[in-house]
């Protein structure tokens, strides 16, 4: 949409007291399509290249089968070159009538923000900044025309644009999900690099008769103008219109000039001994000017009660007296105010809240009711500057939590003890409305009010729109996290000053607890920054950021001094975590395993199917595990000595680095079968031809060290 300094926030939304608020900017216009034949046609045709972008900023009426724009054909020969679109509430492209789909499903009357690229055969569609879609298609580079708001196919106009439109751009370059994300948020100048045509649809004087308009004009240089067809151009459709949401059935408020506006009701509402009055405002002064209430139109008599500002303060007047808030209100900002009467004890209000309070004396003659001013002994006083919404009366002293309740859901009409609701919801907002000469009152008791010395036409002293400030959030890369981490704020803001809210596309990644962060596994999630508005601001486009988590590190290290008897059964390997640390709740599967065999020896033990989830990357360190002969001897541990020939028929030889000192030969029995000592050589050479074939133990020993390996005679 249409910036100023910032972006404007392109949202249309109900605020907590069911207005339906929108924006209004008075510098810049958007243009409003039928749908039933409104369509722009541009006088010289932008060329259509193997790379390109359209965007625009679209507020769809409907999300059936409606255009955005792109290139089509004159003649009956030609095909769709390539189209923008809506269908069955997605963004298409079609190509030489080919389609290729988004997946975000439009909401009808929402802005939102669209694009289209092309690089060569593959195409990819944007929704809010975001890629929605893609996919690869022919494009049909022979088109003749280019149009926006409608489809040319075989020289036929299809498919209307109903809605409003704005920043429609064409960019002969495949801008990036960034490119795209910032010029939606800033718009463009009309100079940027690679812009072949921007349209802002800034003329004419939106709602008013423009029909001497009979084109657009390109921001860029390369003017690419286009002609508008079929635009009635006056009102408030078909048309250059401001772009928030304008119909005189709208949620509008009223603003008073503070000179002399006000309202006096028709009949007076009975004054009683217990009563409620409250109302939204949003004053421009903070000093003396009046809300509403009751007074008298002769001399003799005194304001009976009003509530009113004095000095920044709530106050309200009973008989001349005061009592007073004590909350500073701030002018230009929306509050919430109430004064509730029960006997002579008055209290005040403000967002829900009590106040003040006190005791005053209250004259019950008043012959009057207004709302903007002070009727004090037959003188209009004090006029209120500033705007209004939902001035309510009851007939009972309503308590703080329905005040709050009524202050955040807004009322029906017909609510118990209800005596009066004016919601100003008449007119066009900023619109001609001197027809208009009273406000209608919302309940079945009809106290209307006669409008006095409104102007009613433009932005003051005039029905108007609920506020009209944007809010820009800014919302900053994540860091990547690690599984176990401590819950964090991911450090989006608003530019309002209010608190952002978050929410996650994966919970099994991260969820949101207390407003934070919270990582629930390794993986990657998409964290949604939003910002809903209030009275003040309007709702923020949303923003997201893309988190990865990492697998949480573990360092597993198997038990050193893990054995058996050779026969028996394994143990259970055992495991010690010597680095890292597993998440509370967490826990660790599985077994470790070892190398095979069942031979006395040395076996290296193995991870196995020991896990602790997806969530966790595992270092694994390993150990031996020795299984032992009944005389202690490991046959599998590594010889420093080498035993040949083995197997052997008739005779061994042994070498070794150092002095051989003792060989020792036992069979399977564990008996000791031959046995040298005292050798003392680094080679030894002896006969075993008296030996039974079969398998035996060697165990050598050289220096300090007893190896042993087994020996087959053949």
């Amino acid at each position: 949409m249409k910036k100023i300094s910032t972006i404007l926030i392109i949202a249309v939304f109900v605020l907590s007291t069911g207005l339906s608020q929108s924006t209004t900017i008075t510098s810049s216009n958007v243009l409003h399509f039928d749908g039933v034949n409104d369509y722009i046609r541009l006088g010289s045709m932008p060329p259509i290249t193997s790379t390109y972008t359209i965007m625009a900023w679209i507020r769809p009426e409907s999300v059936s089968l409606n255009t955005i724009g792109g290139w089509g054909h004159t003649s009956s020969s030609g095909n769709v070159a390539s189209m923008l679109r809506i269908n069955g509430g997605l963004l298409q492209t079609v190509q030489n009538n080919a389609s290729i789909y988004g997946a975000t499903s439009l909401t009808a009357n929402t802005w939102v923000h669209v694009a289209l690229t092309r690089n060569g055969n593959d195409f990819k569609i944007y929704v809010n900044g975001v890629l929605d879609g893609s996919g690869t298609e022919n494009a049909n580079t022979g088109s003749n025309v280019f149009t926006i708001g409608n489809m040319l196919y075989n020289s036929t106009d299809y498919f209307y644009f109903k809605g409003k439109m704005d920043e429609f751009a064409l960019w002969n370059t495949e801008l990036t999900a960034g490119s795209i994300e910032s010029y939606m948020n800033s718009g463009m100048v009309g100079n940027e690099t690679g812009l072949v045509m921007y349209h802002t649809f800034n003329q004419g004087v939106a709602y008013g008769s423009n029909t001497g308009i009979t084109s657009v004009t390109d921001a860029t240089v390369n003017g690419y103008d286009g002609t508008l067809y079929n635009f009635t151009l006056n009102g408030s459709t078909s048309n250059f219109v401001e772009w928030q949401q304008q119909s005189p059935t709208s949620s509008n408020v009223l603003h008073f000039d503070g000179v002399n506006d006000y309202i006096r009701l028709g009949s007076m509402p009975p004054i009683t001994s217990t009563y409620t009055i409250m109302a939204w405002i949003r004053p421009e002064s903070v000093s003396l000017n009046t809300i509403g209430g009751w007074g008298h139109t002769s001399s003799s008599g005194n304001v009976a009660s009003m509530l009113r500002i004095n000095g920044g303060l709530l106050q309200t007047v009973q008989n001349n007296a005061a009592i007073n808030g004590a909350t500073s209100l701030t002018a230009n900002t929306w509050v919430h105010v109430a004064l509730t009467r029960n006997g002579n004890d008055f209290k005040i209000y403000v967002n829900g809240v009590l106040d003040g309070s006190g005791t005053e004396t209250a004259n019950t003659g008043p012959n009057v009711f207004t709302i903007g001013n002070m009727l004090y002994n037959s003188t209009d006083y004090f006029y209120f500057k500033g705007k209004m919404d939902e001035f309510a009366l009851w007939n009972t002293e309503l308590t703080a939590s329905s005040i709050e309740s009524y202050m955040n859901s807004g009322m029906v009409g017909n609510e118990a003890g209800l005596v009066m609701y004016h919601t100003f919801n008449q007119g066009i907002a900023n619109g001609s409305n001197t027809g208009i000469t009273s406000v209608t009152d919302a309940t079945a008791n009809l106290y209307n009010g006669t409008l006095y010395n409104f102007a009613l036409i433009g932005s003051t002293s005039n029905f108007t729109v609920c506020q009209n400030q944007d809010q820009l959030i800014t919302f900053d890369p994540i860091a990547d996290m690690t599984y176990g981490d401590s819950d964090f704020d991911p450090g989006a803001t608003a530019s309002s000053g209010l608190d952002v809210t978050y929410s996650s596309s994966n919970t099994s990644v991260a969820t949101i607890v207390s407003n934070q962060v919270h990582i629930a596994g390794a993986g990657t999630v998409t964290i949604y920054a939003d910002q809903a508005g209030d009275r003040e601001y309007f709702a923020a486009i949303q923003k997201s950021q893309l988190l990865t988590v990492t697998e949480r590190p573990l360092e597993i290290t198997a038990d050193d001094g893990q054995s058996k008897i050779v026969g028996e059964e394994d143990p259970e390997l055992t495991y010690t975590i010597t680095s890292g640390s597993l998440v509370s709740g967490d826990a660790i599967t599985g077994s470790l395993i070892r190398e095979e065999g069942e031979t006395p020896g040395a076996y290296n033990i193995e991870l196995g199917t020991l896990s602790a989830g997806s969530d966790y990357t595992i270092t694994f360190i390993s150990a031996d595990f020795i299984i032992e002969s009944a005389t202690g001897i490991n046959e599998h541990t590594p010889l420093s000595a080498k035993v040949y020939p083995n197997p052997t028929v008739d005779k061994i030889i042994i070498t070794s680095n150092t002095p051989i000192t003792e060989i020792v030969i036992i069979n399977i029995q564990s008996q000791v079968i031959k046995e040298i000592k005292n050798i003392a050589s680094e080679r030894v050479e002896f006969n075993l031809g008296d030996l039974n074939s079969g398998s035996y133990i060697i165990r050598i020993t050289d220096g300090n060290s007893t190896t042993s390996t087994m020996l087959v005679k053949e």
